[in-house]
């Protein structure tokens, strides 16, 4: 039934019924998440992150947050968020979720040229555009 998670997702995020349906309207995947091992946890983040009343603005803008893995795609790129010294604001945070592997890398590599990076499925792989530049000189 959906009455617990509508429900559940109106008390947790301070929000109308019809928000929360609008949010399932935009984000039908919702349905499917789990509020125990999927959304709680992936709310908690973003509350440690960002702070209660922006990760909740940025949920309601982007439902789509919510999908994505904590184990492959938040965690790992909070961590290189913070490696490179990266402001951690809601607009990162819809960055780490939406940008594919390689949009992802090349911010990072705007950021903090030389940066060792993560390859796909999380190899290690050196970025050298010092040696590159180099090179080219």
């Amino acid at each position: 039934s959906l009455e617990p998670k509508i429900c559940w997702l109106k008390r947790r995020l301070s929000i109308s019924e019809d928000e929360v349906l609008t949010m399932m309207r935009e984000n039908p995947s919702l349905l499917a998440n789990s509020i125990e091992f999927n959304l709680q946890p992936k709310l908690n983040f973003l509350d440690s992150v960002l702070g209660e009343e922006e990760a909740g603005k940025l949920i309601r803008a982007n439902p789509v947050v919510l999908n994505c893995s904590m184990k492959r795609r938040y965690e790992p790129r909070l961590s290189d968020a913070r490696r490179v010294g990266l402001d951690i604001d809601a607009s990162l945070i819809r960055k780490m979720g939406m940008n594919n592997d390689k949009q992802w890398q090349t911010l990072l590599q705007k950021c903090a040229p030389g940066l060792e990076t993560r390859g796909e499925r999380g190899r290690n792989i050196s970025i050298e555009i010092k040696a590159v530049r180099e090179e080219w000189d």
